[in-house]
């Protein structure tokens, strides 16, 4: 019973320790968001990514959206779709390997529907170097976190996890009206992180543990 406890525990904390959530963009380089145009790449550091695109990602009057202060501030005065868009990318033109990633989540806060806004869509989006794709799509109609699970993803034929070059995030607004000056959404984006594969000893720590539990049953 107790070499059973031990194993068990031991297996626990190699998961915890070996499928930690990384940083994919820390958001300590500040960016701000033009209308409806990139605003050009800037360096990260301490992320997935080195790079990172932030912009608008459809035309309204009077939306604001900055990347600072560890979070996506964003706010739109007038009826759109497109709240937010992220691109990621290595220097240089090379590619990341994420088969030892098992997904990606950003949590959202400071929601703010109003003027008939009814929530706010995530839509992933990881493509290879031969242009395939990943990807995926979430509304969440109240504070939360959007989830980029690869193995629930829908993936073009022949797409390779092991050589990917851009990833993209797009927030957008769902519900209101065409028109008027009222704030429709707002909200904020943080903690944009990912979840890595537990490593083979954790597997296999937790193996044992099940076979040793199974033979107490017995």
């Amino acid at each position: 019973m107790r070499t059973s406890s031990m194993i068990a525990s031991m297996a626990a904390v190699v998961v915890a320790g070996s499928a930690n959530a990384g940083v994919v963009d820390p958001f300590t380089q500040a960016q701000s968001f033009g209308n409806d145009s990139a605003g050009g790449f800037v360096s990260i550091t301490g992320g997935l990514f080195n790079e990172r695109n932030a912009f608008r990602s459809i035309r309204a009057g009077g939306t604001g959206v900055s990347a600072s202060s560890n979070d996506v501030a964003f706010t739109t005065q007038r009826a759109n779709t497109g709240l937010v868009g992220l691109t990621y990318r290595m220097a240089g033109g090379s590619s990341n390997d994420l088969s030892l990633i098992t997904g990606m989540s950003i949590a959202l806060s400071a929601l703010n529907l109003s003027n008939g806004a009814t929530g706010v869509n995530f839509f992933w989006q990881a493509i290879d170097v031969n242009n395939n794709s990943m990807y995926a799509s979430q509304d969440l109609s109240s504070n939360g976190t959007s989830t980029f699970d690869f193995a629930a993803a829908t993936k073009d034929v022949g797409f390779d996890l092991t050589n990917v070059t851009t990833l993209q995030l797009s927030v957008s607004q769902l519900g209101g009206p065409t028109t008027g000056s009222n704030v429709s959404v707002s909200g904020t984006l943080s903690n944009f992180s990912y979840t890595a594969v537990p490593a083979p000893g954790a597997l296999a720590l937790l193996g044992a543990a099940g076979l040793v539990g199974s033979r107490r049953r017995r």
